[in-house]
């Protein structure tokens, strides 16, 4: 969902302002997890990753600003946003078989970063898990599991940030009543975030990845039978 934020897609500017709000409280998280990664990326240290993951986050934009027509249309369509959360549950599963670990390099090639870039611009539909996409994205690509998560969260700090630069003049207008509510829930995304991400490393460095397709399909099949009969 963060690539779609990047864009300003499918929801009204309140709306999509809070939202901004709860993923800075995420951005901080992030941050938080890789600050050395990205201490290394602004000080000049680790120039390479800086272009890494600049690269990786062109497919996405060039995709966002070319068909966003198309994809808002996507947003209106419970079944098609179903039918995807199927489809993530499919690739989240395949990755079991790509897990048994990889390259050992710490940054991937730059052919490599297009891929797992391309992945993420996919993400933009509902549906699609832009961490399941990239992570997914690079086990297949070779990359070991620690540098698979590490490079999809790096990714994901352009998007969020993006978010709240383009949603920065919503906030803005926010009645000083909610201002409270705002930043209670920026706290209470950061703090579920850092909590979610190292879980979530844990999960992938035993190599459990797949698990989560068993929520996706579950979750899909519920919203399309709910579809179908009520």
């Amino acid at each position: 969902m963060l690539v779609q934020h990047f864009f300003g897609l499918g929801e009204s500017s309140s709306v999509l302002a809070f939202d901004v709000a709860l993923h800075f409280g995420t951005l901080l998280a992030v941050v938080s997890v890789y600050r050395r990664d990205l201490w290394d990326m602004l000080t000049g240290k680790s120039w390479r990753l800086v272009f890494l993951v600049g690269l990786a986050t062109v497919p996405a934009v060039l995709v966002g600003l070319t068909l966003k027509s198309f994809i808002e249309k996507t947003f209106v369509s419970p079944v098609e946003s179903a039918v995807e959360l199927l489809v993530t549950g499919t690739i989240l599963w395949w990755t079991k078989r790509f897990q048994e670990g990889g390259r050992p390099e710490k940054q991937p090639a730059p052919g490599s970063a297009l891929a797992v870039g391309a992945a993420q611009a996919v993400a933009i539909l509902p549906g699609i898990s832009r961490s399941g996409m990239t992570i997914a994205a690079g086990l297949f690509c070779g990359f070991s599991r620690e540098t698979a998560a590490r490079f999809s969260f790096l990714m994901s700090i352009p998007a969020i940030a993006g978010a709240c630069l383009l949603e920065a003049k919503d906030l803005a207008q926010f009645p000083q009543s909610l201002w409270p509510h705002v930043l209670m829930g920026t706290a209470a995304s950061a703090v579920t975030g850092f909590l979610s991400i190292r879980w979530l490393l844990g999960v992938i460095s035993r190599g459990k990845l797949h698990y989560f397709a068993y929520y996706c399909w579950g979750i899909g099949l519920a919203a399309l039978l709910a579809l179908l009969f009520f």
